[in-house]
């Protein structure tokens, strides 16, 4: 390139979600990388195929690296994380809570007493084919 900034595609993707997700975990390695042809993939998903998919790339220093983190996503190796750390402590993490689930409570009545009914779907449902 003229530029002098050399870089190398770390891994190809159908989908821009599935491209965003890894992108977001090499960031969080301190890899910087970038996605190629995003806007392709989310205004005419067809062309992703045409250009052989969503491409993320790295920096040529960093490409080993990132091809690890790659390797150990296929892997499994970052399953863990998910399972030990609870979406609450993300957002709360100064907070300290108990995991003691309450039942909801009417607000007009302060009730916990309460049931879920289904016997409006099925009229609602039969309606719709009729109609």
């Amino acid at each position: 390139m003229a530029s002098g900034f050399a870089y190398q595609t770390i891994a190809r993707f159908y989908d821009c979600q599935h491209a965003y997700i890894i992108k977001g975990r090499l960031e969080t390695e301190g890899i910087p990388v970038f996605i190629i042809y995003q806007h392709h993939g989310v205004v005419g998903w067809v062309y992703t195929f045409a250009l052989d998919g969503v491409r993320l790339a790295a920096p040529n220093a960093y490409s080993a690296e990132a091809n690890r983190v790659c390797e150990d996503i296929d892997n499994g190796e970052y399953e863990r994380l998910m399972r030990d750390v609870s979406f609450y402590d993300i957002a709360h993490p100064n907070e300290k809570y108990s995991k003691e689930i309450t039942a909801p409570v009417c607000p007009k009545c302060d009730s916990s007493d309460q049931q879920y009914l289904n016997e409006g779907r099925l009229v609602l449902f039969l309606c719709s084919i009729l109609d």
